[in-house]
């Protein structure tokens, strides 16, 4: 089953914008960003599908733990969403970026 990736992603009381930023691993060195004030989630469009979703999950892992006060490493954040990404596959839910 494929779930579409919104361009919207409400969240608390916040809508986050999910944007495709060129370059953003040549020019910033990252995969994608959470960005709070401006409630945008940045993902690199050259990233493979699986990429991307660890990018979304990892990022909304981000805006947890800035809203929440939530102390997580960066690294177990990654871990996180690998784990998040294993567990949609095993129970053949594909998110689809189009």
């Amino acid at each position: 089953m494929k779930v579409k990736v919104q361009k919207i992603i409400p969240f608390s009381i916040y809508s986050y914008e999910v944007k495709y930023i060129p370059n953003l691993h040549i020019d910033e060195n990252t995969d994608g960003y959470a960005h709070h004030r401006k409630e945008e989630i940045g993902i690199d469009p050259v990233l493979s599908i699986n990429q991307k979703n660890q990018t979304l999950f990892h990022e909304m892992g981000e805006i947890i733990r800035a809203h929440y006060s939530v102390e997580i490493s960066h690294t177990d954040l990654d871990r996180m969403a690998l784990g998040y990404c294993e567990f949609l596959k095993n129970l053949g839910i594909e998110l689809d970026w189009v």
